[in-house]
């Protein structure tokens, strides 16, 4: 393996954090070589709205909208 330096957005790094002090993932190293991945692997492929739309309610990103959502609506 070879060393790079990245400089993350806070935002980012809040939330890269947060999945590996989850267990999610084994180091921040971990984390960013899976989300190269997956994009390297998905770049090329049109994913419906579906698909799309699934694995963002899937996301905690996702799931902090649906929690909002909830909350106002009882």
């Amino acid at each position: 393996m070879e060393q790079i330096s990245y400089n993350c957005p806070s935002d980012l790094l809040t939330k890269l954090n947060e999945e590996t002090s989850k267990g999610n993932y084994s180091s921040r190293s971990e984390f960013i070589t899976t989300a190269i991945r997956f994009y390297l692997k998905n770049r090329d492929k049109k994913l419906n709205l579906r698909e799309e739309l699934k694995q963002y309610l899937e996301s905690s990103e996702g799931e902090e909208l649906v929690a909002k959502i909830v909350r106002k609506n009882p």
